[in-house]
Formats: structure tokens, sequence, C-alpha cells
């Protein structure tokens, strides 16, 4: 940072008509704005869903048109290109920011996490599973085969005094390919409901 506040910026990391330097995280965001991590204050855990795919910028014409998306470029998915891509859950210790566990799935995880008072915390992966990781240890406990690549949010909730999961698979193969997610799945749309 400058003295007078400002960021100083780093000459490599500016988009270029031939890019040589991977920037991480990529596009898609090291945890997606679009799905939430949750927290559990028993154990004094957050647990972050996150997308490990860099990316390079390249430079573009800029042409801006008044209602169309503008960016001036576009990325280099360089991790998903070469098979490196992936994803973690990691558990953090919010008084400390130590991480006590990581859950690897082998592509980068978009859904969000769902964690219970019962020690549970529920995600779902982009080949279509939904998954149930043991929140003190990261254990998997459970994995469940629901269709289409998960970028929903699961959600809790009670009925008659049981306990529900619900959980959504939906993708869309544009953005599970541009991160390094399999694109040869159905892109779901199809809603499982789990009695805990």
């Amino acid at each position: 940072m400058e003295p007078n506040g400002r960021p100083v910026v780093n000459p490599e990391m500016v988009p270029s008509e031939e890019p040589m330097v991977r920037i991480c995280p990529g596009a898609g965001g090291g945890m997606n704005g679009s799905v939430t991590g949750a927290l559990n204050p028993n154990l004094g855990l957050t647990f972050i869903p996150v997308i490990e795919s860099c990316n390079q910028m390249e430079k573009g014409l800029s042409v801006f048109v008044e209602g169309n998306q503008y960016t001036g470029g576009t990325f280099i998915p360089v991790d998903a290109q070469d098979g490196s891509a992936y994803g973690h859950i990691s558990a953090i210790d919010y008084q400390t920011g130590e991480v006590v566990w990581r859950y690897k799935d082998p592509e980068p995880i978009m859904a969000g996490v769902l964690s219970t008072e019962g020690g549970l915390v529920f995600t779902g992966s982009q080949d279509g599973h939904a998954l149930a990781l043991d929140a003190e240890t990261g254990e998997m406990l459970w994995r469940f085969r629901i269709g289409g690549g998960i970028r929903s949010q699961p959600v809790a909730y009670q009925l008659d005094g049981e306990t529900y999961v619900a959980i959504a698979s939906g993708n869309f193969s544009g953005i599970a390919g541009a991160v390094g997610g399999n694109t040869m799945l159905p892109e779901g749309g199809h809603l499982f409901i789990f009695k805990l």
C-alpha cells in the first residue's frame, strides 16, 4: 500500500495480450459469492467451501455497450485446462484463524455449506454427490448421488419434530468447465430431502 492508502499495482497482474502470470483465486473466486460458508459456535469453527482454480487474465477488445457485460477481456482457465483445479471445505477456528481440518475434493466446491448442531457439515460436489462430514474431524460420513452437479445451498428444517436436510442438484456446464468441474454430467434440476 502507498502511504496515502492506495494499493500498489503489480504490473505483472494487469491483463495483457499474452498473459504469463497465474492469478489466484481465479475468476470463479476462492469462495464463490453465490454460496455461503457455515458456522458452528459450539466448536468455534467456520466451514468455508473453496474453489482452487487459478486463471490468467487476457486483454481483449474493450467495447462498451450499455446493458451488456463489460470485461475488457477474458480469463484463461489454466488450472482447469491442465487438470490441477480442485476444491476443499476448510474448517477454521474463527478465534485464531487456524485451519483445524480440510476435506479435499477432486473438483472445485461450488456448493454452500450447512453446519448442524448435531455435529454434521453438509455440502455437495460438482460430480453430483451430496456429502456429510464430521464437523470435528472432517471425516466423510455419508455420500449420496443426486444427479447433476451441486451448486446449491443445503438447508435444514424441522417438521412435526423431525429434522430434514434439503439439497438440490443443478449446475451449468459452462461454469463448471471454467473452474475445472466435470462437464459430462446432467445439469440436474432435482431436489432431495433427507431425514436426519
